[in-house]
């Protein structure tokens, strides 16, 4: 899988992997890995879009934002995601480490909610979800399209 990564905030490209392979006589073999898992192209793009210009939150939100940021990571572990804050970029990553996406995504969101962050602003914050190594080579029998946003956004 070949990862573009905005400094530290990682949006796993859905282009394939290619590696090269000695053989003897020193041909060399070309192999081709198919990505674990497709990236919604829009939904990334607009992730990216939502990185590089972020809407302002409400300030009781904008609050509960440096709170947390000034946190230290990871700021919530569980069976199914791991929460973060990527100071460099201004966002959150949730990476999922269970093969229940749905799962995984909403409880980030209900966590992020129990701290008092709308749904608009979870968007807005924003909130990148990826899936971890593991968890996505599991998943490539299953043609999924990933989207690395929250429901709604």
């Amino acid at each position: 899988m070949i990862v573009v990564a905005f400094s530290g905030v990682f949006l796993p490209s859905s282009q394939p992997k290619s590696s090269l392979t000695p053989t003897p006589g020193a041909q060399v073999q070309a192999t081709i890995t198919p990505p674990a898992i497709t990236y919604d192209k829009e939904k990334r793009a607009k992730a990216a879009a939502l990185i590089a210009h972020k809407a302002p939150l409400p300030r009781p939100e904008e609050k509960i934002k440096e709170i947390l940021s000034n946190d230290p990571n990871p700021l919530h572990i569980s069976n199914y995601v791991y929460i973060t804050y990527v100071p460099k970029k201004d966002v959150f990553q949730a990476e999922i480490h269970t093969m229940k996406i749905n799962t995984a995504k909403d409880e980030t969101i209900a966590w992020f909610r129990s701290k008092g962050f709308s749904e608009e602003s979870i968007c807005n914050l924003p909130v990148i979800f990826s899936i971890n190594r593991q968890n996505a080579e599991k998943l490539r029998a299953f043609d999924i399209v990933f989207s690395p946003l929250a429901p709604g956004c």
